[in-house]
């Protein structure tokens, strides 16, 4: 239990989580830093002019501005749609989170992410922590667009931690797989909603499949 819970609260320590959470997390706009300000100098850039006129004007510099650090709510709703998994850890797994970096379109011909999803519910004296890593595969629909639609697919190894008094189920690290279909929207790299679907093997006796919402947006 202890090894697990110690991965989802460094997880946290670089996106703000509730207890009830499961959100992907892109690892790119991570890599600058939480908290800091992106404090790189502006940079200069040299325009050369076309040397095929007839008249020769003067180079001219550009100013170009850095890139700050944005940040936003990240709101999810999973849902798991078998009846135990419902009955022994809730029907409705609300998440609220702080995500970090802008949101970048996946281009038309597709590209590649690290999948890390905290996921996590109790009910009474059962718990059940989800750590699911692994692949996502991500191909935008259009370009060039204000609104660009996207779809996702993941595949993943999932680390559990599962207490069920219920079924007399001990803590214990158990592992599981699970792959997903999303679709969403990227809507300039302002926000992003999306929805799908996760199906998982059983885990400890449990089926955690189900179906997400989740919106997010940046400022």
């Amino acid at each position: 239990m202890n090894i697990l819970k110690a991965c989802i609260f460094a997880a946290a320590s670089i996106c703000v989580v509730s207890p009830v959470h499961s959100q992907t997390l892109d690892t790119p706009p991570l890599l600058l830093g939480v908290g800091m300000p992106n404090t790189a100098p502006a940079q200069e850039v040299v325009v050369q002019p076309d040397s095929t006129t007839a008249e020769a004007p003067q180079a001219t510099t550009v100013r170009v501005a850095p890139r700050r650090l944005r940040f936003g709510p990240e709101l999810g709703l999973f849902v798991p749609t078998r009846n135990l998994v419902r009955d022994r850890f809730g029907v409705n797994w609300f998440s609220f989170g702080l995500g970090l970096g802008q949101y970048e379109s996946a281009p038309m011909g597709g590209h590649y992410n690290i999948d890390v999803s905290l996921m996590s519910h109790s009910s009474s004296s059962n718990a059940a922590y989800l750590l699911p890593v692994g692949i996502e595969y991500r191909r935008g629909l259009a370009e060039d667009k204000p609104t660009i639609p996207y779809v996702a697919t993941v595949l993943d190894v999932v680390p559990t931690d599962i207490r069920s008094i219920t079924d007399n189920v001990s803590w214990g690290i158990r592992t599981g797989y699970a792959y997903g279909l999303f679709a969403g929207l990227d809507i300039g790299n302002n926000a992003r909603l999306e929805g799908g679907y996760r199906w998982f093997t059983d885990i400890a006796g449990y089926n955690f499949s189900g179906a997400y919402l989740s919106a997010g947006f940046r400022f």
